[in-house]
């Protein structure tokens, strides 16, 4: 053993092992890693990756102007998980241009749980939830908007939005909304974004299933808000909104609500129409325990019909993608045989007349 060996090795328990890596074997740094990935999710992005459905935005995607390019190049993300989102770390005008390239995707999920985001931030995110499924217009922001700062000017526009998406026609809705899952577990909402969330939620066209606003702070006051018409303190789930609405699941846990009237009044409208199976669930609140009750039995009523209808999408959406596999890999198989017939029909034009003219017909016909 040379004197470099003996450096690189040392007796440990009568047997010799490495105390310096050998020559070749370094491992790569976090950041040329991080570098690596961001690079090869940008290319899948950008290139309609379709086992690409999920995508993670951390500040770093959220602030890079390729990402954005990316984005708009794309038309199969359907879920986007937001992580570590604050105006420490990306800029009002940032978050709203990043949200602005999402309206056009088919999303199914919006996962935003845990950031507390601000009013000013949580308007542009309500703007995209209200669109993606099927009930407000399309992008409102601009770089101009003075009100961006201003959370007083923020929550008024919160409410201006809900009369214009109540006002507006359905020539500027998305058609093909399919938004299903909103996560704003963890966040601050305000009583003019629950008014804004409930013009969402009780929709005849909203395509919401699962909605989780546990731990948002609402108190009595925003749960009532959200689910009562503040004109007369009724129900916001009219005969109409409950023949036809698609919502399964209202997650309002542990939002410091301390009356039994908006869960009391907004549950006997479930109760009352029959085809409506949506729950909500409540524990973490203060509410009489005879309410709690009434809550976990409608919830063990309606569980077993929510999994079997989600079983039911789960196996149409498989078999849905099967049959889009098969159509393509029979587009590629067509094309790769039209393409052998021009390419030998050009070699051969003088010894195959016949094979010739085929190949000109099958290219007038595309």
């Amino acid at each position: 053993m040379n004197k470099r060996e003996s450096h690189r090795h040392k007796r440990c328990g009568g047997q010799m092992c490495d105390i310096e890596p050998r020559y070749g074997t370094k491992a790569p740094s976090s950041r040329r890693l991080q570098a690596v990935t961001t690079s090869e999710l940008l290319k899948r992005v950008r290139d309609n990756d379709p086992a690409l459905g999920t995508v993670r935005i951390s500040p770093e995607l959220l602030n890079s102007p390729i990402m954005l390019d990316a984005l708009l190049r794309n038309n199969t993300i359907r879920s986007v998980v937001f992580v570590d989102v604050s105006p420490k770390t990306v800029s009002e005008a940032a978050w709203a241009k990043f949200l602005s390239c999402l309206f056009h995707l088919p999303l199914h999920s919006v996962i935003a749980g845990g950031m507390q985001l601000p009013a000013h931030f949580m308007r542009h995110l309500l703007e995209l939830v209200e669109y993606s499924c099927g009930v407000g217009r399309g992008c409102k922001w601009s770089p101009e908007d003075s009100n961006a700062l201003d959370v007083k000017a923020a929550a008024s526009a919160a409410d201006e939005a809900v009369g214009e998406a109540a006002s507006s026609s359905t020539d500027d809705l998305k058609a093909d909304a399919a938004l299903e899952f909103f996560d704003l577990s963890g966040s601050y909402i305000t009583e003019s974004h629950a008014r804004w969330l409930a013009r969402a939620l009780f929709h005849p066209r909203s395509s919401l299933r699962h909605v989780d606003l546990s731990e948002c702070r609402l108190g009595t006051l925003g749960l009532q808000t959200l689910l009562l018409e503040e004109s007369n303190s009724s129900s916001r789930l009219t005969a109409e909104v409950a023949a036809v609405t698609e919502l399964e699941v209202l997650d309002l846990r542990w939002n410091g609500v301390t009356e039994d009237f908006g869960f009391q009044l907004f549950l006997d409208s479930l109760e009352i129409h029959s085809k409506c199976i949506t729950c909500m669930l409540a524990d973490g609140n203060y509410i009489s325990s005879a309410l709690h009750q009434r809550l976990v039995d409608r919830k063990n009523r309606m569980w077993p019909i929510i999994t079997n209808r989600r079983r039911t999408r789960y196996a149409e959406t498989k078999e849905l993608k099967r049959t889009q596999q098969r159509e393509q890999q029979a587009a590629s198989s067509s094309g790769f045989v039209l393409d052998l017939i021009f390419s030998v029909a050009a070699e051969s034009s003088l010894s195959l007349p016949s094979l010739r003219l085929l190949a000109s017909l099958l290219h007038t016909r595309e």
